[in-house]
């Protein structure tokens, strides 16, 4: 794997120690690079490269969700006195270091992970809720969170509910009391997710993973499965996130698109297409490979201008 458009800056996020790996019985997905990589606050980074290549692990570690087998991940905030350190001495769940790490960061997984008997609100401010919020605070974060609705062009028109929801509804005693769909605007954070379309679902999860606030956030391949439209708002959103904090924020995607990695990331992480022993090879080759993807979005472009009618 190589850093394109690597940094020295001392003041990282996340440190990313050489021979960084995942281990299974059987099999060990190994990251392999020549050097520790930094990444900083106000970075977009971009994880790049084929299927099979270790992308969603390294995001997974990187999110201290999967433990490393090999190596370590470092991890520094501002206020922080202390560096966190995840390795394969931690342990996943009973740690406090590591569990203080989690309350800063977000997810966004490629399976929208919705709370099904939720409603489309209360999926939305359940990271929040998890932490603990006054009254006040939820009230502030439920007028945010409708405004983001709007803002990730959700259709806030009326939807049937079906049987089943309806009984869900009348069981269940919310934490969130349900809207009150007395105007069109509320209608849509009322419904369910198993009344939304794929799409739908991915904003909702995208939404969720931004009312927690978090400094770091982790976006596994977020406009897969998604229309063009679609995905365009999600990056869009994304992108709108990370430049709102001001240098403070830490974005991490996985995709397999070099146009949403060139269009989107001002640092890419690139894994090539097969393994190679030479460091010096393996550096040749990630950078050739975001090169060739430049040349061919140059060509694209040179195409569409001289052939504007063309839909070949």
């Amino acid at each position: 794997m190589q850093l394109i458009n690597s940094m020295s800056i001392d003041d990282y996020r996340i440190r990313i120690s050489p021979n960084l790996g995942r281990g299974w019985p059987g099999s060990t997905t190994r990251i392999t690079v020549a050097d520790e990589i930094q990444l900083h606050g106000g970075d977009r980074v971009a994880i790049l490269g084929p299927s099979g290549s270790g992308k969603t692990t390294l995001l997974r570690i990187l999110g201290a969700l999967d433990r490393p087998s090999e190596g370590k991940v470092a991890y520094r905030f501002p206020e922080q006195e202390q560096t966190v350190i995840w390795g394969k001495n931690n342990h996943r769940f009973f740690n406090p270091s590591v569990g203080s790490l989690r309350n800063r960061f977000g997810f966004v997984f490629q399976d929208a992970r919705l709370i099904p008997y939720l409603p489309i609100l209360e999926n939305i401010l359940s990271a929040p809720l998890s932490h603990g919020v006054t009254h006040r605070e939820l009230r502030d974060r439920k007028k945010r969170a409708l405004k983001l609705v709007k803002e990730v062009e959700l259709d806030t028109g009326d939807a049937r509910i079906s049987r089943e929801t309806r009984q869900d509804r009348n069981n269940l005693t919310h934490t969130v009391p349900i809207v009150d769909p007395s105007t069109n605007e509320q209608q849509f954070p009322d419904r369910y997710p198993n009344n939304l379309s794929g799409g739908e679902r991915r904003r909702i999860a995208l939404l969720r993973a931004l009312m927690a606030d978090p400094l770091i956030l982790f976006a596994d391949e977020p406009t897969s499965g998604v229309d063009k439209k679609t995905g365009t708002v999600v990056m869009k959103s994304l992108m709108a996130w990370a430049r709102n904090g001001k240098k403070e924020r830490l974005l991490i995607f996985v995709t397999h698109s070099p146009r949403e990695a060139l269009s989107y990331a001002n640092r890419w992480l690139v894994f090539p297409h097969e393994e190679e022993e030479d460091q010096h090879r393996l550096e040749e080759k990630a950078r050739g490979f975001v090169e060739e993807q430049v040349r061919q979005e140059r060509n694209l472009l040179d195409l569409s201008l001289r052939h504007p009618g063309s839909t070949s």
